[in-house]
């Protein structure tokens, strides 16, 4: 397992991929990570999901990796005095890489799917909670995503402008 700092505090870890003829085996994370819970998603070709996040007493870690397909995935900064604030950085997931990516509390997370059938698999250090679950407005950060038209949800193209956005995350 090898972990190299990407943006902040976030940090990608790649891991070994043991293969033989029956296919593959691949540990994602080791017990040095407290996740509450796991999630995936499966995406088809141009679907946007983002930009998310959990507010504050349920903010979170996230570890995120993909298991089918490729994903442009995107985290931005929102804690205030971060000398990254409201900044943001983009990395391509895919199967074919063994990589994870964990982003920490007071980041917004979103991503494309590059392929059709991308699978991505979350895991949070809290729970959800509905009334802190809360996003960015994703085509309002100054990111010029690489698709025209992209299959987006009414909940996340209903978020609120990063330019309105009144962040309750601090650095520390």
């Amino acid at each position: 397992m090898e972990k190299n700092y990407f943006f902040g505090e976030s940090f990608t870890i790649s891991f070994e991929r043991l293969k033989d003829k029956r296919g593959y085996f691949q540990k994602i994370f080791s017990g040095e990570y407290n996740f509450q819970e796991q999630y995936f998603s499966l995406s088809n070709f141009k679907t946007l999901r983002g930009i998310h996040f959990q507010t504050p007493p349920y903010d979170h870690n996230k570890l995120v990796y993909c298991i089918s397909g490729k994903a442009l995935d995107l985290i931005i900064d929102l804690r205030v005095g971060s000398p990254n604030y409201l900044k943001y950085k983009t990395l391509v997931l895919e199967e074919e890489k063994t990589q994870a990516l964990f982003i920490p509390k007071g980041f917004g997370h979103g991503f494309l799917s590059m392929d059709d059938k991308t699978i991505l698999v979350y895991n949070t250090s809290t729970t959800y909670n509905n009334k802190h679950d809360s996003g960015i407005l994703w085509s309002s950060i100054g990111y010029d995503w690489p698709v025209d038209n992209p299959i987006v949800s009414d909940r996340d193209n209903n978020f609120v402008k990063l330019r309105k956005f009144e962040s309750p995350f601090k650095y520390d």
